[in-house]
């Protein structure tokens, strides 16, 4: 599966028990629909993704930058701490392409490989 939309806050890399790493942050995804009378109604759709492959890649995945996503998606369910039934979806990133990067501040000076990747593009995109 692909997805494409914007990275809506800095990824957060954390450390499990068995020594493994994850990479999670929230995509916003762009779309809409038509109404019954023809009128189109924006609506962007939140994903919650995971990726386990490489914690560096952390310092690619930052707020406002868009990003192509591919993967899988999986369903879960729990209760929360009231005893409520919840459910959710996440989207297992197996390999990602960085297509604008963020207009972050003071970052560190980059590599011209980190530079050519992660080039700034000007966008008409709403979102």
């Amino acid at each position: 599966m692909e997805i494409t939309g914007r990275i809506t806050r800095d990824a957060v890399v954390t450390a499990l028990k068995d020594e493994r790493t994850v990479i999670n942050f929230n995509l916003a995804v762009p779309g809409g629909y038509k109404d019954k009378n023809g009128t189109w109604v924006d609506r962007t759709e939140f994903v919650r993704c995971a990726y386990w492959l490489n914690a560096g890649a952390a310092r690619l995945l930052t707020k406002g930058t868009v990003v192509q996503l591919y993967g899988r998606i999986s369903a879960s369910v729990w209760h929360s701490s009231d005893g409520e039934a919840k459910a959710g979806l996440r989207f297992h990133t197996s390999a990602f392409k960085v297509i604008a990067g963020s207009a972050k501040k003071n970052e560190p000076a980059k590599s011209q490989q980190e530079q050519t990747a992660t080039k700034e593009v000007d966008d008409d995109l709403p979102f």
